[in-house]
This record gives structure tokens, sequence and C-alpha cells, in this order.
């Protein structure tokens, strides 16, 4: 199984992203057996990505089982100011040799986080942002749709 992770750089929530991890790992696990690897994927910067990257050294000893971290990371000289975006097409178009994300989770972030979550949902990614009521979350509720504390 194949999560990704984007959330801002000034994302300091590690529980949450302990929590969403863990869940997300059960959920799929429920769903497809445990007979898939996990395969974490994230853009290498500093916030939500480097605490996905915590999960993983902390999924590893806690359940015996190696986690394979993939870093997808912005080319900045090569691209410049698209960089990000251009690292978030790669990740929902599929990275060589890793495929697309199975899931796809957001955390509050930026408008990197909000241009990833959309090339998510326009790949047909599954997505779980976590945090919703955070101005700072890319989640878009479809019309309609009442947004709960």
């Amino acid at each position: 199984m194949k999560i990704a992770v984007s959330g801002g750089r000034n994302y300091r929530d590690a529980q949450s992203v302990k929590f969403a991890l863990n869940s997300a790992v059960m959920a799929m696990r429920k769903k497809i057996g445990n007979k898939e690897s996990i395969v974490l994927i994230h853009g290498g910067a500093t916030g939500a990505d480097a605490l996905a990257h915590k999960w993983a050294e902390y999924w590893c000893r806690t359940h015996n089982e190696e986690v394979e971290v993939v870093i997808c990371e912005a080319n900045w000289e090569a691209y410049g100011k698209s960089a990000g975006p251009a690292r978030n097409s790669t990740m929902a178009s599929g990275i060589p040799g890793v495929g697309k994300p199975d899931l796809w989770i957001f955390f509050p972030g930026g408008r990197g986080t909000a241009d990833a979550y959309r090339k998510a949902v326009a790949a047909g990614i599954a997505t779980m942002c976590v945090n919703i009521q955070d101005p700072n979350s890319p989640y878009i509720p479809p019309p309609g749709e009442i947004i709960k504390p």
C-alpha cells in the first residue's frame, strides 16, 4: 500500500500525523489484508513531511515491519518557483518505479498543499484531510456539505 503525505512546512502536530497514518494503515489492511508492505511517499520538506518520516521510523520499531520511504523532492534549481507544483504532478501521476499513491493524506499547509490536493483529486487518488477546521486545510467541501466542528 502506498500512502503519500503533504502538508505545511510549519505543521507541528506529531500526534495527528501518527493517528492519521496509523488509522490509514489499519483501515487499508482491513480492506486489502496484510500482504502488502507499506510505502510512505513525501516531499522531503520540514513540517508534515518530516513528521511522517518520523512516523515510519516509529512504525518500524513498534511493529517490527519495514516501511519503504520514498522522498519526492522538488527540484528548485531546475524548475524555480514551479518546482513544488511539478513535484506534486509527479506524485499524482505516479513516481517512476513506485506508481501512484493509493491514499494521499493532507495536513494544513499553504498553496503548495492545496495544489497537491487538487492534483490528487483530479488523478482519482483517495484523499484524507486531517484538521479540516484549520484555515490552512486544503479540504474543499463538496457543494452543499456542511462542516461541523
